[in-house]
């Protein structure tokens, strides 16, 4: 229990009777003198109650707090470099607080353009709340982070440093990109699907006219697939085109970015001007999938290049007259215009 000095008890009861209240010494306090600084050093007062010990308690329940946070805290100086990082940091990062003490709080950050919209957004708002932001480890790795960002000011308004901090979002990153991936994907065959075919196609042909490259369509449709469709039952036939769409990923990796399911048993591929032959590509295909369905299912296979002023429409409408040429021919083969 707080025992309150007689000083105190005194002053109290001259507050109630509207009485000055009185020094140490019975003296009335001067009202021009400040009840709590004279000379310069604290006096106590009415209502000053925290003690030693109640102040160290508040400094370790801040520095628990610091500690114990599982997410990265940094402060900067004015200087904008590090003078305060938690724990958290080694976990995360991989650094130990003594190697970032005095470094630039700019060399965690993996991309220049990303740091600087930062600070400019900072500066402009002095602070920034949930930005998302790419941190680099001591290992090199990237680690995708949201920050929130804030000037600290001293009592006059100046400021003084900065204080962030940043939450590791590696996983919510994860599932966002699968979910992007999904609302493209074909689900039964795993490739893109018709809708993004026809986003890609419509940039793709507009990049090559514009810059003068070249761009050529593989269509691919299986020979044989209705026939073992109707024999064998569409779960079997779902299965076949499940593979097929495997062998077609397989073959073109590394080699061309992406391959489409254009509907039901046909596929096409872009290929943009690069050292791949769309002829040598489009043979490996139909090698591969001989070898691995045939001589039930095979491939015919139509390759069209973009000519000059021609439209999406005019392009895909070449590959699978070229298709059905190499279908009319007996099937398995590649057809080339």
């Amino acid at each position: 229990m707080k025992i309150s000095h007689p000083t105190r008890i005194r002053n109290k009861i001259s507050a109630i009777a509207g009485r000055p209240p009185q020094s140490g010494t019975g003296r009335p306090v001067s009202p021009s003198r400040d009840p709590v600084r004279d000379n310069g050093v604290r006096n106590p007062d009415a209502n000053d109650h925290i003690t030693i010990t109640e102040l160290q308690s508040r400094l370790n329940y801040y520095k628990s707090l610091l500690d114990y946070a599982p997410d990265l805290i940094v402060s900067g100086d004015v200087e904008e470099r590090i003078v305060e990082v938690n724990p958290a940091v080694e976990k995360i990062l991989g650094y130990r607080k003594e190697e970032l003490l005095g470094r630039p709080v700019k060399n965690l950050y993996f991309h220049p353009h990303e740091r600087d919209h930062l600070i400019r957004l900072l500066r402009k708002h002095g602070s920034v709340v949930d930005y998302d932001i790419r941190i680099k480890a001591k290992d090199g790795k990237i680690i995708p982070m949201s920050t929130t960002i804030a000037y600290v000011r001293n009592k006059k308004g100046n400021i003084i440093g900065t204080i962030g901090i940043a939450k590791d979002i590696s996983r919510r990153k994860h599932l966002e990109n699968e979910l992007r991936k999904m609302a493209v994907t074909d689900g039964l065959t795993n490739l893109y699907d018709r809708g993004y075919f026809d986003r890609r196609i419509d940039h793709a042909v507009r990049s090559a006219h514009r810059f003068k490259k070249s761009l050529w369509l593989i269509m691919i449709d299986l020979d044989g697939f209705k026939k073992y469709n109707d024999n064998r039952g569409h779960l079997m036939g779902d299965k076949i085109l499940h593979q097929v769409g495997r062998t077609i990923l397989r073959t073109i990796q590394q080699k061309v970015d992406s391959c489409y399911r254009y509907g039901g048993d046909e596929f096409v591929i872009l290929v943009p001007e690069s050292h791949i032959s769309p002829r040598d590509l489009a043979e490996e295909i139909r090698v591969e999938i001989e070898l691995a369905f045939g001589p039930t299912i095979t491939a015919s296979i139509g390759i069209a290049k973009l000519q000059r002023g021609q439209s999406v429409y005019d392009l895909i409408k070449s590959a699978d007259e070229a298709m059905y040429k190499a279908k009319s021919l007996g099937g398995n083969r590649v057809f080339y215009v």
